[in-house]
């Protein structure tokens, strides 16, 4: 993983980061957007001990970052860096626990899309440590709205669930959970959003 840069307040911002679906398709046309948004972290026990439970209520949990990476992104690129909602500081900040895509392509290759990634990969970074310290796939075909009617304005996607963290390097190891929100919207099944320039 790329170790991410941060702002003058020790933050990891998306400011300025354009990120569309699928990766690399450059058609300059805005079918749709992907809404992701991130919600509570919860530490769980394990061998009796609640691991890493600083990082759930103290400082640490605000200097803990999920990174999504959406299958195609370049491996020599950064993904998007989200926060926990428990994991905002109380003051203004540049870092965000939401994030939205823009998709560059009709619905029904975007649900092909979806299909074809299998799962998402999301990494758990540590600021303080400067490492991933777990990681989470989620299989976000699963929530695929299937076999839609003409005219049916419905997302697509529509994932809205809680989802469990394994120990870096050791995916047998149950962490932690994280809740997470992923939902598509389109303005048409074919047809571009009108430019709102």
């Amino acid at each position: 993983m790329l170790k991410p840069t941060l702002d003058k307040d020790g933050n990891i911002t998306n400011i300025g980061l354009k990120k569309t679906l699928p990766p690399g398709v450059q058609s300059g046309t805005v079918f749709g957007h992907l809404y992701v948004q991130m919600g509570e972290l919860r530490w769980l026990t394990h061998d009796g001990l609640n691991y890493l439970e600083d990082y759930g209520k103290g400082q640490k949990v605000k200097d803990l970052y999920a990174q999504f990476k959406f299958w195609g992104d370049d491996p020599n690129e950064r993904g998007i860096f989200l926060k926990f909602k428990n994991g905002l500081k109380a003051r203004k900040e540049t870092a965000a626990d939401r994030h939205k895509y823009v998709i560059n392509c009709p619905e029904s290759s975007f649900e092909k899309y979806m299909d074809d990634m299998g799962a998402l990969a999301v990494d758990f970074y540590s600021v303080q440590e400067g490492l991933t310290i777990g990681t989470s796939k989620v299989i976000v075909k699963l929530y695929i709205k299937r076999h839609k009617q003409p005219g049916d304005m419905a997302p697509v996607v529509e994932l809205r669930g809680t989802f469990p963290i394994t120990l870096a390097g050791n995916n047998s190891v149950k962490i932690g959970e994280f809740d997470l929100s992923i939902v598509s919207s389109f303005g048409n099944k074919t047809s571009p959003i009108p430019n709102s320039n």
